[in-house]
């Protein structure tokens, strides 16, 4: 067993040297050569770069380099470096340069140890410079303690050089940048002037030039700390210190200002601070700078800046709209649906406009046509006549009829018909009275229709803008095309967003192997800063093409606790999770009205609808608007239910809470807990429930917490004790039986069904 894990090492060292020299091969013959030979030269100088009598530089940039290409070419350097400028005594720092080179070669995927880097980097420069101090004594054990600790540090910051996120990689720029200052710290022009303290001043003026004045503020203190700990001293630091506060504070603008200005401070700051030597000294570095701060062009010195510093502005896409005509085709649908939708909602303010005056017109016409004296009732005294009608309105609103006591005397007296008059506006008032009941039926009818095609209206508007819509990223492609071209001169990549998920095509890697294709997927990762899939293969003619789809970052899970109400065989509540195709966990709860079977199928049925739309592709929020009428009119025969619902991008975390008369939600992050209520009731409660919710939006993170429950669980015990418990209990399942009994044993407990979903971040390895 032993031989053959040995074996295998073996094999696998000697096929990763084998790729290495023929990448190192190609990178020479073709335009990568000037790019290795960068590397090689500066882990070259990092290697003679010292800090406090140590030189770790060099082996810190080697582990930060260990599991690239770059791994053989920065490990040659820097142990040519060792040799060369410190011979016998370079021998310790060399060893532990082939420790870390060798753990790159020898470890198949550098995702299992990266985390690891700078811990194993500080353990070889122990093991190995440890040698030359053992015999000094606590003072050897101190300064080998203080250089492992540096190396630690110094390899965690040339690791952000690979970094795809360009705050970080400005770190790496920084920390490269330092080492170079320390290897030139002890070599002067004419015995005065500092190239260390020039090239720091050069980086001051570069970072004020491009606008990043905050930042050259901070860098000019910490390049003056870095001298000072390396001269034993506290001089630089406030005088970089107090020249970068004051040309923040002045804002100066322009390549001449900024220099002179600069200089002119500096120079001051140094008189003030020091002597007169160091005066003199830092005013001829000044002005020395000065000008190869000037020379340069414009357009040379935007290109420098940009190797200083960079600003963390992600990618633009690049929208290329398919021509399948999906998206015109939706976004027609969705047009003609708000045509009907308007329509529907014109006509539901019209109708009947009928007045309560003509069912007195309608009872005349009935009673009086044939009465002898009807012109003297409703021609010559109309006035009177219409004032007694006027008076029994009131009455008639009231009570939905009349009687002979509710007629003036004075009218009834000369009426011949008093009896029948009387019997026809009552039954003349019932039919007005229905017809209006009718019309408000229709309206309200025509209403809910038009609030459902909204509702469905919006559903497809989102559906169709996302529809037929790939975004491209060139600014990606360049990067990963710079990487698969060290394998195959003819790849090419392609780079896209779709449905969410960042997807990675090659093509043109015909001649590669299936064993360097694991290496060129964590190639790629790495430069795009996600995880993804294994590569699957598909054969196109005599081409290959491997397509690369982007890992979920955090998948949820979910602890489930359910109780029927006491005498209950079903559960009222219901509950539903799933992830989308593009990559939404969505957890939704519902209480339905009541208990058993019934309230079982109207909780039901609206977590059903709203899936079918979220399945779809329409976000909660759309979903919940294109059901809302249904529900709404669902009341009156399935009792309402209450909504909770939960939608987390398993890519960022980003998560939607949109809750419908629902019980508290209590989400935990970083060690506290935040309780959120529902805003509005339950659908079908409130007429205006939709227009007036919204969703309450935060971030999740590895291992945060969302407690989710109906009214039975929630809203039932002791709510400090209940707080408590999510705050101090890391496991779902435990949670979801702590909170259950708490509720089941509490002394405001009421009969109700218990239904409560734990659901946990996890972070996806």
């Amino acid at each position: 067993m032993m031989k053959e894990k040995i074996r295998g090492n073996l094999t696998r060292l000697r096929k990763h040297t084998e790729n290495m020299i023929i990448t190192i091969k190609k990178a020479v013959k073709e335009e990568e050569g000037a790019k290795y030979m960068g590397w090689l030269i500066a882990s070259f100088l990092a290697s003679n770069a010292s800090i406090m009598g140590t030189y770790p530089f060099g082996t810190a940039l080697v582990s930060a380099f260990a599991f690239t290409n770059l791994g053989i070419v920065t490990a040659f350097g820097a142990a040519l470096g060792y040799v060369f400028f410190m011979s016998g005594d370079g021998l310790c720092y060399m060893g532990a340069v082939l420790v870390m080179v060798s753990l790159g070669v020898m470890t198949a995927r550098e995702s299992r140890v990266q985390g690891l880097l700078p811990l194993f980097s500080a353990v070889a420069i122990g093991l190995t410079s440890g040698v030359m101090r053992v015999t000094k004594g606590i003072s050897g054990i101190g300064i080998t303690t203080a250089e492992m600790l540096l190396t630690a540090f110094m390899t965690f910051c040339f690791s952000f050089l690979r970094d795809g996120n360009a705050g970080r990689r400005n770190v790496g720029r920084l920390a490269l940048y330092i080492t170079f200052i320390l290897f030139f710290g002890k070599m002067h022009l004419f015995g005065i002037i500092s190239i260390a303290r020039c090239m720091i001043i050069f980086a001051i003026f570069i970072y004020m030039y491009a606008g990043a004045s905050q930042e050259g503020m901070m860098t000019a203190i910490s390049f003056g700390m870095v001298l000072d700990l390396s001269y034993g001293d506290i001089f630089h630091s406030g005088v970089y210190g107090i020249s970068s506060v004051l040309m923040s504070l002045l804002k100066v603008r322009g390549k001449y200002p900024i220099a002179l200005i600069y200089t002119a401070i500096s120079a001051v700051a140094a008189f003030i601070c020091g002597d007169s030597a160091l005066g003199l000294a830092a005013l001829l570095e000044g002005m020395v700078t000065t000008m190869l701060f000037v020379t340069p062009g414009a357009g040379l010195l935007e290109r420098i800046a940009s190797a200083f510093y960079t600003v963390n502005t992600p990618p633009k896409p690049m929208q290329i709209t398919r021509s399948d005509g999906i998206k015109d085709r939706l976004s027609a649908f969705g047009n003609a649906i708000d045509h009907v939708y308007k329509s529907i909602e014109n006509q539901s303010g019209k109708g009947n406009t009928e007045d309560i005056s003509q069912v007195f017109d309608r009872a005349a016409d009935t009673v009086c046509r044939k009465c002898p004296v009807a012109n003297n009732c409703w021609d010559k005294d109309y006035m009177s006549t219409y004032g007694v009608m006027n008076d029994i309105t009131a009455t008639l609103r009231k009570n939905g009829f009349i009687s002979a006591v509710d007629i003036p005397y004075h009218f009834s007296a000369r009426c011949l018909n008093i009896t029948s008059l009387i019997g026809a506006i009552n039954q003349e008032y019932s039919l007005y009275m229905r017809r209006k009941i009718r019309e408000n039926e229709e309206n309200s009818r025509r209403r809910l229709m038009a609030r459902q095609y909204a509702g469905m209206q919006r559903a497809i508007v989102s559906m169709g803008e996302n529809a037929g819509t790939t975004e491209y990223f060139p600014e990606y492609e360049k990067r990963v095309n710079q990487i698969v071209s060290c394998y195959d001169k003819r790849a090419r990549a392609t780079v896209y967003l779709t449905r969410g998920r960042t997807c990675v095509e090659l093509t043109g890697l015909n001649k590669v192997s299936e064993e360097d294709l694991p290496s060129i997927a964590d190639s790629i990762a790495l430069s795009l800063g996600r995880e993804f899939y294994k590569p699957e293969r598909t054969e196109m003619g005599k081409n290959i093409l491997y397509r690369m789809k982007e890992k979920e970052k955090f998948s949820i899970n979910v602890n489930v606790g359910v109780r029927e109400k006491k005498g209950e065989q079903i559960c009222g509540d219901s509950y539903m999770y799933f992830v989308t195709d593009d990559g939404r966990a969505v957890i939704m709860l519902s209480d339905g009205m009541g208990s058993g079977e019934e309230a079982h199928l109207a909780s039901k049925n609206a977590l059903s609808l709203i899936a079918r739309f979220v399945r779809a592709g329409c976000s909660v929020e759309e979903s919940v608007q294109a059901v809302l009428p249904v529900l709404s009119m669902n009341v009156e025969t399935n009792g309402f239910a209450t909504l909770d619902l939960l939608e987390v991008n398993v890519f960022s975390g980003e998560s939607k809470l949109l809750k419908y008369g629902a019980s508290p939600t209590y989400i935990k992050r970083h060690g506290k807990v935040q309780k959120i209520i529902s805003n509005a009731f339950p659908p079908g409660l409130e007429e205006c429930t939709e227009s007036i919710n919204k969703p309450v939006c935060f971030r999740l993170s590895e291992g945060n917490v969302v407690v989710m429950g109906t009214d039975g669980v929630l809203e039932t015990g002791d709510l400090s004790e209940m707080e408590s418990l999510i705050k101090g209990e890391d496991d779902g399942a435990r949670l979801v039986n702590g909170l259950i009994d708490m509720a089941a044993h509490s002394e405001n407990r009421i009969s109700d069904d218990m239904t409560l979903l734990v659901a946990t971040l996890v972070k996806v390895r």
